[in-house]
This record gives structure tokens, sequence and C-alpha cells, in this order.
């Protein structure tokens, strides 16, 4: 397990607004791996990637934009982002936008910044953005990611070494880490 740092004096992937920055974002369904899912996006970048089909996982895509008219259809950026998941070290990672508040905002930065096929500790990651005792809130900022697996909060796990809950439950979990220490 290792804990590392976002990189310093560099800029945040993300889009720095906590909110929209357009009406209109680009929703659809596509499988990655086996593992169906929703991406959504915009101008500003990804916006969100929901796990799982269905009626649900198109209606947990309205709070996470709000604001914004959810329109079907395909973005450059989506190819971008499936191109990355199957081989990020050939393919540049997508612009992403999630809308989140800072403290969220700087969890998920620090999430990208754990290696593909590593792990790390809630309690490694808050230390590791300066409040050690924030365990519970660097977890609540990951069940609050709007971007699966570009966001990889997949790879923090509890300190007696469980994978701890995950959003789209354990066993996609286990199987994303899986896939991930194969490459």
């Amino acid at each position: 397990m290792s804990t590392p740092r976002p990189p310093s004096g560099q800029d945040s992937p993300f889009s720095t607004s906590d909110t929209m920055s357009t009406a209109e974002v680009r929703h659809h369904h596509t499988t990655w791996r086996g593992i169906p899912m929703r991406i959504a996006g915009d101008a500003a970048g990804i916006r969100a990637l929901l796990l799982g089909d269905g009626p649900s996982t198109f209606a947990d895509l309205r709070p996470r934009l709000p604001g914004s008219r959810l329109v079907p259809g395909n973005h450059p950026a989506f190819d971008a982002a499936l191109a990355h998941l199957d081989n990020p070290r050939d393919s540049p990672p997508p612009r992403l936008a999630p809308i989140g508040t800072p403290f969220q905002q700087s969890v998920w930065n620090a999430l990208r910044a754990i290696p593909r096929g590593q792990t790390t500790t809630y309690s490694g990651l808050a230390a590791n953005l300066g409040n050690p005792r924030a365990a519970r809130a660097v977890a609540a900022a990951c069940a609050a990611n709007p971007i699966a697996i570009l966001i990889p909060c997949h790879r923090v796990i509890r300190r007696d070494g469980s994978p701890a809950g995950y959003r789209w439950g354990i066993d996609i979990k286990l199987r994303l880490l899986t896939l991930e220490r194969a490459s």
C-alpha cells in the first residue's frame, strides 16, 4: 500500500467550478470489460461515469448535474475516456469536470495520484491531505465521487486491508483492482 501525494504546484486536472458550466450534457450507455456504465459530459469534460445500467443509473445523473439538460448521444470525450481505460499508458486521461465541494475535489485529485494496481487507506489519504483525523470525511468524498474508475476510489481500502464498501458493490471493486494489477 502506498499513499502518494498529489503533484504539488500543478493545476488540478478538474474544472474548478462546483456548478455546471453549460446547460446541455450528453450522456451515453456503454460497457467496458463487461461492466455496464453510463457516461456523461459536456465541453468542460467528463461530468459523470456511473456503473450499472437501467433506470436507476440514469436517474442518478440528475442530482449530480443540477441545472443541466440531459441529452442522449455520444461525445468525443467518451471515446477518450474508454481509450484511457483500455490503455492508460498510451492514451492520455480525458479532461474530468466533476461537480463537488473544494474538499471533495481535493480528495478526488489525490485519488488520481494513486498508481494503477496499488491501494491506499482512507486514513492514509486523509493524512496525505493534511488532516489525519478526516478518514470518514475522505470516505464520504469517495462515496460522492461522480466519475467511477477514472477517479479511482476503488483503490482505497480499510486500514486492516479489507476492501471496505464500494458504491457499486465489493465484487466490482475487487474486479477493478484485479484488472489493474493484471495490466
